[in-house]
């Protein structure tokens, strides 16, 4: 009896050796197969003119359609044909909530499509080449010179007097330059 346990465990050995090869074989048939099922399922797709699920939905629910219908005109009046025609609404009701379902999924599908767009187009627009850049190498304006200088004596602390109208610039060192005369002291307090 020890020896036929042996052999059997033999034989399992050899399997396990070749079971160890084995899964890289399987996996590419496997991978063929799928790429094969995925060419077919496009076909399909293309054959219905839509998703492959809609159309057997609808040939499923004429289906129903004409067995119900033969099945109601069997049953007589009463309990039977009663108990029949609710179970059929029961089962109407559940193609319509997956219809509904199914719209709404679409609906959702466009909302999101929609959003991603929006978000898309707002984040083109704030993007830096979007925006307008100042043109750095202008000449700046005697009120923006003022600005910048007034802002400078205010994180300086230093105390603004009383300034003649400004002169037009004529040139550098001939005179006023920023609103102020090279040499100009503020008066004494």
């Amino acid at each position: 009896m020890n020896v036929n346990r042996n052999k059997h465990k033999n034989g399992q050995a050899g399997s396990r050796a070749a079971a160890a090869g084995a899964p890289a074989a399987q996996f590419n048939e496997i991978k063929s197969l799928l790429t094969e099922m995925a060419a077919e399922i496009e076909g399909f797709k293309q054959a219905a003119g839509g998703s492959i699920t809609d159309v057997m939905a609808g040939w499923v629910a004429t289906q129903y359609l004409l067995a119900a219908r033969k099945e109601l005109a069997a049953q007589p009046d009463g309990p039977e044909r009663f108990a029949l025609l609710r179970q059929m609404a029961g089962d109407v009701s559940a193609l319509q909530r997956g219809s509904q379902r199914a719209a709404r999924l679409q609906l959702d599908r466009e909302k999101l499509a929609f959003e991603r767009e929006k978000h898309r187009a707002a984040v083109a627009a704030a993007s830096p080449e979007n925006r307008k850049r100042p043109d750095y190498f202008r000449p700046l304006t005697d009120e923006e010179r003022r600005a910048i200088v007034a802002k400078v004596d205010d994180v300086l602390g230093i105390k603004e007097w009383e300034q003649p109208d400004p002169q037009p610039n004529v040139g550098l060192g001939t005179g006023p330059i920023l609103g102020r005369a090279p040499f100009d002291e503020p008066p004494l307090a």
